[in-house]
C-alpha cells in the first residue's frame, strides 16, 4: 500500500481524474461560439478570434488645421515675391473638412495597431479577409481625429463618432462607418486594390 494513501489530501491528488463531460454551453465548442468580445467570437472567415488579437494597419492621416490659439503670424504662409504671377489651381486655404480619393497621394501614412474588440469584421478590408491575416500595408484606412470644427458629416455610430472629413466611398454596416477609440477613429476605404 502506498504511504500517502492514508493522508486525505494526498488521496485526492493521487486519485485518477474523472473526464469532464462535453457541456453544451462550453464556449470552446464550434456549435455554440460566443458572440461577446470578452471570450472571443466565431469569425465568418472560419477561425476563432480572441478579443485581444492585434491587427497592424497602414492608415492615411488627413491634415488638420492649425490650432486656433496660435497667433496669425505663426500660421500664415510666406508672401509670394516672384516677379511674375502664378495661377494656383487650389485655394490658398485648404478645406480641412473635405478629402477624397484624389487627395490620398498627398497624405502622410502611419502604422497603427488595433485590437479585435475595437475592429468590427464588417469594416475590414480584403487584405484581412483571409485566415490568419493580421497586417494590411496597402493603406486601406483613413485615421480621423474629428472635432466640432473639423468635420463634414457624422455616421450612425452615435456619440462614438466625432465626425468625418474623408468624403469618398467607405465601408459601412448599418450606417456605422468608423471604428476605434475616441480621437483615433478609422474608416475603411472602399474600392482600393
Amino acid at each position: 500500500m502506498h504511504l500517502l494513501a492514508h493522508i486525505p489530501f494526498a488521496r485526492a491528488r493521487t486519485s485518477p481524474q474523472t473526464p469532464q463531460k462535453e457541456d453544451s454551453l462550453n464556449p470552446r465548442t464550434k456549435d455554440n461560439m460566443p458572440t461577446n468580445y470578452s471570450t472571443g467570437y466565431w469569425d465568418p472567415v472560419g477561425e476563432y478570434e480572441f478579443h485581444d488579437t492585434i491587427f497592424t494597419l497602414t492608415v492615411y492621416l488627413p491634415p488638420r488645421p492649425p490650432p486656433k490659439y496660435l497667433p496669425a503670424f505663426l500660421t500664415r504662409e510666406p508672401l509670394d515675391t516672384k516677379p511674375f504671377h502664378v495661377i494656383r489651381s487650389n485655394p490658398v486655404t485648404p478645406d480641412y473638412t473635405h478629402f477624397e480619393r484624389r487627395h490620398l497621394a498627398d497624405m502622410p501614412t502611419k502604422t497603427v495597431k488595433i485590437k479585435a474588440h475595437r475592429f468590427p469584421v464588417g469594416l475590414r478590408c480584403q487584405h484581412l479577409a483571409g485566415v490568419g491575416q493580421r497586417v494590411c500595408r496597402a493603406g486601406c484606412y483613413v485615421l480621423e481625429k474629428g472635432g466640432k470644427e473639423v468635420r463634414r458629416f457624422r455616421c450612425a455610430r452615435g456619440e462614438g463618432c466625432e465626425g468625418h472629413v474623408y468624403c469618398g466611398h467607405v465601408k459601412g454596416v448599418g450606417g456605422v462607418k468608423c471604428f476605434g477609440k475616441k480621437g483615433a477613429r478609422m474608416a475603411c476605404i472602399e474600392g482600393l486594390p
